[in-house]
């Protein structure tokens, strides 16, 4: 099953009725930790992210310099809202490469695959993930 209509990515485990962005919406903590984010993956999940009333925390990685500024930009703005905390990894040497988002709330569940946040990574490439609840 994929998580948006149309999708190629992939992740295993999810119902026909699964519905995604009511289950970011309805969440009472939001983890999400990414080796890169793109502003394409960004604005697919960030109105279900701003509507959800959860505690948030938002990771992503600078290798390979794949992370786009101006996602950066918008998680600073949240985050001095006190809507969310946001990191970047930076440490030297090290490869962040984590594709993992844990929601609680109605619906606790984690995915963990292959897809970034970006288009790509959640609906347009060949993506794998699974989804453990």
């Amino acid at each position: 099953m994929t998580l948006f209509p149309n999708g190629r990515a992939v992740v295993i485990g999810t119902s026909q009725t699964f519905d995604f962005l009511s289950a970011i919406k309805s969440a009472n903590s939001i983890r999400l930790a990414t080796a890169f984010a793109h502003k394409t993956g960004w604005d697919i999940l960030a109105p279900a992210i701003a509507e959800s009333k959860a505690d948030k925390f938002l990771l992503a990685g600078a290798s390979f310099f794949q992370t786009e500024p101006s996602v950066l930009w918008k998680w600073l703005d949240i985050s001095k809202s006190g809507k969310a905390k946001a990191a970047l990894h930076t440490e030297k040497g090290v490869t962040f490469h984590p594709k993992v988002l844990l929601v609680e709330g109605k619906n606790t569940f984690a995915i963990v695959g292959s897809g970034n946040l970006s288009q790509g990574g959640l609906i347009d490439n060949v993506e794998c993930g699974i989804f453990v609840d």
